[in-house]
């Protein structure tokens, strides 16, 4: 009986072994698989692993990984929790899965598995730069940038720590910050394109628009290929009246990337900035040619066709402009100041009152609408608007100018005198205050 029963205990060892044996060659051929990138192969032998041995933790976790680089991120999530299930510590399983919830946007699963990761690894500088992200995509700023100085407090050198930590302080317009960042990943990396692209971007929306330059053309002897690069440089030179560089630097990125739309809605800009419109609004046709409903673009072709006097062509942009976008500020007011110089100043008040309506801190709204007002002898209503722009910009001189005029208007000489007389004080060149006061008789 009792041999009878060690011969059973012997058989089922074997048989063990002989499952163990075969799950382990399985699970061997998938990481070969893996490691090949053979994904589908990989998931075939993990598979077979797991058949045979349930409870494999790493089997599940690599099939998990498998899925995963196959872009198939809610199964891959599963073959993560189930491993977790057998091997709760398994610090690379929270990794992974949190990668896995925060390219399916599930920022708060990421961040509830980047926390696990932290409790069983603290001093794991990535686990807090990933939270970071995590933070920074679920759009919590403060969390990531906090996260992001432990990261590198645990790994002074952690490059993409300090690009990204850079990033959250680019995007808060702390363009400091974010080119001492910027600054730093570059000395630790001096090879890495995007700390020194980011450098550009930096430096440009800080106006630094030379150390910009400087960066881009690092960038681009780095990536000889960055069209973006062509462009943001291009956009500095313009910024610097280089247009001639400007015009040459979008050229070159039409002829890299031919398909993207801005750049030639930039060189168009620089056209008019040379006078050229033909070419300016041969650029805008192709800019609106490859993105037809892109109001910045309608905007600055309708603005060319204004310059060119072509007051039917120019509406027609604005308006469909608006119609791309019923909430542009600048179309509404552009438009306007076509009615107005085709004297449709019922149609130009309509639209200055959507504008206002839409940014009622836009002074330009009050300006522009207080002039058509004046043209139609509403002198009233021009006043309420002219006190408005005045309320909200007591610094600009023409402004009391233009609300003189209006008191003249209403005989109120005494007003037009106080609004004359300040108008000199703010800017003692304003010709316009100087004779208005010699009009009515006062001394400047």
């Amino acid at each position: 009986m009792n041999k009878f029963i060690s011969s059973i205990i012997i058989a089922l060892a074997i048989a063990v072994s002989a499952h163990a044996q075969t799950a382990d060659q399985h699970f061997k051929a998938g990481l070969d698989f893996y490691n090949a990138k053979s994904y589908d192969q990989a998931i075939t032998s993990f598979s077979a692993a797991i058949n045979l041995n349930p409870t494999m933790s790493g089997a599940w976790f690599n099939r998990g990984q498998s899925y995963y680089y196959k872009g198939v991120f809610d199964k891959a999530i599963v073959e993560y929790s189930q491993a977790l299930k057998l091997k709760p510590d398994m610090v690379d399983a929270y990794f992974q899965r949190a990668l896995a919830y925060t390219k399916i946007k599930n920022y708060d699963a990421a961040i509830a598995d980047y926390s696990e990761g932290i409790k069983l690894a603290p001093t794991d500088s990535q686990f807090w730069h990933n939270r970071g992200l995590a933070y920074a995509d679920k759009g919590m700023p403060d969390q990531a940038v906090a996260d992001y100085n432990e990261a590198i407090r645990l790994n002074p050198a952690y490059v993409k720590a300090y690009v990204n930590r850079g990033g959250v302080y680019f995007r808060k317009k702390n363009y400091q910050a974010a080119l001492a960042d910027f600054t730093k990943a570059r000395d630790l990396d001096p090879n890495l394109v995007e700390a020194r692209y980011n450098l550009g971007q930096a430096n440009y929306f800080a106006q630094n628009y030379d150390a910009a330059i400087a960066s881009y053309t690092e960038t681009l002897r780095l990536a000889p290929n960055r069209a973006d690069a062509y462009m943001q440089r291009g956009l500095s030179y313009q910024k610097k009246r280089e247009l001639d560089l400007a015009i040459a630097d979008y050229t070159r990125g039409i002829e890299i990337e031919p398909e993207k739309a801005d750049l030639y809605h930039n060189r168009g800009n620089t056209y008019i900035d040379k006078g050229l419109m033909d070419l300016a609004l041969a650029d805008f046709g192709k800019a609106l040619q490859l993105n037809p409903k892109a109001a910045r673009t309608l905007l600055a072709r309708g603005n060319a066709q204004y310059r060119a006097k072509k007051y039917d062509l120019s509406l027609a942009d604005f308006s469909a402009a608006i119609d791309a976008d019923p909430n542009y500020v600048d179309a509404w007011l552009n438009r306007a100041v076509v009615y107005n110089v085709t004297a449709q100043y019922a149609l130009a008040i309509a639209d200055q009152t959507q504008a206002i309506k839409l940014a009622p801190a836009n002074i330009m709204g009050y300006k522009n609408r207080s002039i058509s007002y004046y043209q139609i002898k509403n002198y009233d209503l021009s006043l309420a608007d002219l006190n408005e722009l005045i309320r909200l910009d007591p610094k600009t001189a023409q402004n009391y100018s233009m609300r003189a005029e209006v008191f003249e208007k209403k005989n109120q000489k005494d007003l037009a005198i106080a609004d004359y007389t300040t108008a000199q004080k703010l800017d003692p060149t304003n010709t316009f205050a100087k004779a208005g006061l010699a009009r009515l008789g006062a001394t400047p």
